[in-house]
């Protein structure tokens, strides 16, 4: 098949004649067709991404249309005296993008507006063309107020000013170029909303992997029999709610400095001496990036140089202790206070009686108020007492105080006190099985409300004729501003179970575009009135927290809408169990069939069956 030949110049007088001049505050301004090859990018462009899909989408809209708003030239200043240069290049003021989109697309010319301009001129035009924009990536700010600051020579509060943000805003997307690039890249791949990478961006980039792959997306969560443990994989499609998200943060994350096993004040703690106090990498230190960061919560945020500093501790203060007992450091045993065994070289419980004050319940064999000739002082390493002093007793001193005639007696309720922690911990097991199983059926259910109540909105919804043609208008702006373009998280969560059919994809979803004229148009194209109408409803219930679903428990807006739409969310949830049941429970099948027979029949006391944990109840 031959290829379609590009048009390659524009209907217009001669090439580089002026096609039209005015003057405006003695400055004269030129209208012109330049060639491309005499025009050159500005150094001071504060834009530094020019993603390949969008520049061969304008291209293609450039080949059918061409080039419809000229590009702001000027001829730069000559490096000898300031004066205007001859007129052999011109620099790019305004339209980088479409200059590499019109180089794509083949053209040898571009129109352009020429304007005699100062370099302060051009970068005020540069910044309110580039950063100003409602849809500029946030990554392309984080470059441009970097560009601003190293390049110019601006303060964060000028560069604000500039820009028209706060100082917070300006420091949180300068942060953005300290990520890691996995984090940059499913931000900039819609995958990764900007509240959790400004979230990501504040701590070191040792813990930036971390929080990305654990705590900003939903999980797949499996049970590794032989590792003994859960594996969570991260599911892109589903980030957590912001909220959630920074929740998990604070528990896993931050450590709190007022907690820490060591002085804060200390310098023998890493090899630059640096005391938590003076660190840059806490809360305290970033007060505008964490607003309840100081005082009590002033929080490190390097999770690395906190476990070096607490094993530098630890190694301390072990060699403190064997030196005032004038013994050696292996003869001060490092114990493990939350493990029966021991992990590690640490002592678990099994091993020694703790020493503590107060009074202890009889059944409780680990832990003992009276004192012995042979009890030490040596370091915990257990997860929640890491680093902190304890007095113990050791097995092996067949101490009589704590360990009777070889400690056989204590080993025997010891081991009768670990079989109840087994059982324990079997039981919170199988809870969390019942909660995966309720999430599974609860995404489901989510995803046939949504569908359902669109369906009913898109059949019973009426805006009239003249509302009906700037639909696509409005859509396309509701869409850009809500959802920042085309992600992966919107695939996911908001388009999928409704618009499923919409287009000719796959998915159902289809790439839209990146600017509202383009988006609009598709809409109009390749949407249906009824797919319109679907979108449409998306916005309107875009934040009951039926759409970015976080567990079973949330399933609270989804009644919401099914009552609002009359649907029954009763029944559709026991039918759905059944469905979840087959793939994941076929052996508790007849349960949920006979579960459902009864909500089919009405009856009011049907109870949702939980035959992995009976006692296990679902958030309301």
């Amino acid at each position: 098949m031959a290829k379609a030949k590009v048009k390659t110049t524009v209907d217009a007088p001669t090439v580089n004649a002026v096609v039209g001049d005015f003057n405006t505050n003695g400055r004269v301004h030129e209208f012109r067709f330049l060639r491309i090859g005499r025009l050159f990018p500005s150094l001071t462009n504060p834009r530094r991404r020019f993603p390949d899909a969008s520049i061969e989408e304008l291209a293609g809209s450039i080949r059918e249309k061409g080039v419809l708003e000229p590009l702001i030239v000027r001829v730069p200043p000559t490096a000898e005296d300031g004066e205007i240069g001859p007129i052999e290049a011109f620099e790019i003021v305004c339209g980088e993008r479409r200059y590499r989109a019109a180089k794509a697309a083949g053209l040898e010319t571009v129109p352009c507006l020429i304007r005699d301009l100062t370099d302060e001129q051009v970068l005020d035009i540069q910044i309110h063309e580039n950063l100003h924009r409602e849809d500029v990536h946030p990554m392309d700010e984080a470059l441009g107020y970097k560009f601003l600051m190293e390049k110019i020579g601006c303060e964060v509060a000028e560069v604000a000013a500039r820009v028209g943000k706060s100082e917070a805003y300006v420091l949180g997307r300068l942060k953005l170029n300290a990520l890691i690039p996995e984090v940059q890249k499913d931000l900039e791949d819609g995958l990764l909303p900007v509240g959790h990478a400004l979230e990501i961006a504040k701590f070191a980039p040792d813990s930036q992997l971390k929080l990305l792959n654990e705590g900003a997306y939903e999980t797949d969560d499996k049970w590794d029999g032989k590792a003994g443990e859960w594996i969570y994989k991260p599911i892109k499609s589903k980030p957590k709610i912001l909220a959630d998200f920074r929740e998990w943060i604070a528990e896993k994350i931050l450590w709190r400095l007022a907690k820490a096993p060591f002085d804060l004040k200390a310098t023998n703690l890493r090899p630059d001496g640096l005391a938590c106090v003076v660190c840059p990498n806490r809360t305290g230190a970033n007060a505008l990036l964490f607003d309840k960061g100081t005082g009590n919560n002033d929080s490190c945020l390097d999770p690395a140089c906190w476990n070096n500093k607490a094993k530098a501790h630890v190694k301390i203060t072990r060699e403190r202790l064997a030196h005032e007992a004038s013994v050696s450091i292996e003869e001060i045993p490092l114990i493990d206070t939350g493990s029966y065994s021991g992990r590690d070289g640490a002592l678990g419980y099994d091993n020694y009686v703790l020493i503590v004050k107060g009074k202890v319940e009889s059944w409780n064999t680990k832990l003992s108020n009276k004192p012995c000739d042979k009890s030490i002082t040596t370091v915990d390493v257990s997860r929640d007492q890491y680093g902190k002093l304890a007095t113990v007793c050791l097995r092996e001193t067949k101490c009589k105080v704590h360990f009777g005639k070889g400690g056989s007696a204590t080993a025997r309720s010891a081991g009768k006190n670990d079989a109840i922690a087994e059982a324990a911990e079997k039981i919170k097991k199988l809870e969390r099985k019942e909660e995966l199983f309720d999430i599974a059926v609860g995404e489901r259910v989510r995803h046939r409300v949504m569908r359902l109540a669109a369906d009913h909105f898109a059949k019973n919804a009426e805006l009239g004729p003249d509302l009906d043609n700037i639909l696509p208008e409005l859509l396309a702006k509701l869409w850009l501003t809500a959802t920042g373009g085309i992600d992966g998280a919107t695939r996911g969560n908001l388009v999928a179970p409704i618009m499923a059919a919409a287009t000719d994809s796959e998915d159902g979803f289809g790439n839209f575009g990146y600017e509202q004229p383009t988006v609009a148009d598709n809409f109009r194209k390749r949407l249906s009135e009824a797919h319109q109408y679907r979108m449409l409803f998306l916005f309107v219930h875009g934040n009951t927290g039926a759409m970015y679903y976080d567990g079973y428990s949330s399933q609270s807006g989804v009644r919401k809408i099914a009552e609002e739409y009359n649907i029954d969310y009763t029944l559709l949830d026991a039918q759905v169990r059944v469905e979840v049941a087959q793939e994941k429970a076929k052996k508790h099948i007849d349960l949920f069939k006979a579960y459902l027979a009864m909500v089919e029949a009405g009856k009011t006391n049907a109870k949702i069956p939980r035959p992995y944990a009976p006692s296990y109840k679902a958030p309301a």
